[in-house]
């Protein structure tokens, strides 16, 4: 059974340290070392979308809301609270925000009975539908009473890596990706998607010419499956 968040009596998160099976560590070093082998796949028909954004999660503040291809319909949404009353909890979750969405995660609910663990991918990994996309998805997590606590979580650590996102656009899938940091503050510092259904797309660190979170493109963005292959990325002034 997942924890759920509470409103009441908020306390400080205690970035608790990660508690993975050898069985969950096995599995996460596997993801990154397959998903590395496909960079040089990447079909000539992606078109990758890149923006750069700066959008803080602020602890214990409403929810923030990502639409990654600016229809007006948001696809995700980040939550990171810290709570205290019979008992204590702290975390980051990320939520689909439709039906079909996911975040690139390990189904650890079923080992442990805590929570979904979603993964911190680091540059080159392919994001497909080979992959494991579950929703709700903890960046971290932890709750206990004063007596013992339990705590899951790849992102408890200050990073800046990557969450493989997949979600729907006309009822097809789209595979993509959100760079967060997690020094400080959490905070969203771009994302990226393939307008091209059922195209992977790599994690990648941004182009020098991007589009800025929202500003209007001045001209069609490149494609980052193009980028992953030694091409230009973006196209801009």
């Amino acid at each position: 059974m997942s924890y759920q968040k509470s409103s009441r009596n908020k306390v400080k998160d205690d970035g608790g340290a990660n508690r993975l099976s050898a069985a969950l560590d096995k599995k996460l070093f596997s993801y990154a070392m397959v998903a590395s082998l496909g960079l040089a796949a990447l079909p000539a028909a992606a078109e990758g979308v890149y923006r750069q954004t700066n959008k803080p999660v602020v602890l214990n503040a409403p929810e923030v809301e990502l639409d990654l291809n600016w229809d007006g319909v948001v696809d995700f949404t980040f939550d990171n609270w810290s709570f205290s009353s019979w008992y204590w909890s702290s975390g980051m979750i990320v939520r689909a925000a439709q039906p079909g969405n996911g975040v690139g995660a390990v189904d650890w609910h079923a080992k442990t009975g805590r929570c979904d663990v979603a993964l911190a991918l680091p540059p080159g990994v392919i994001v497909n539908q080979r992959r494991e996309f579950l929703a709700p998805a903890y960046m971290w997590f932890a709750a206990g009473t004063y007596s013992g606590a339990e705590r899951c979580g790849l992102w408890t650590a200050p990073q800046d890596a990557f969450l493989g996102v997949k979600f729907l656009i006309n009822g097809e899938p789209h595979y993509g990706w959100v760079r967060m940091n997690t020094f400080g503050t959490p905070t969203i510092t771009g994302y990226a998607y393939e307008t091209v259904a059922n195209a992977p797309i790599a994690t990648r660190f941004p182009p020098t010419k991007q589009q800025a979170d929202g500003v209007q493109p001045e001209s069609a963005p490149g494609s980052l499956g193009a980028l992953a292959r030694g091409t230009a990325g973006m196209k801009g002034k």
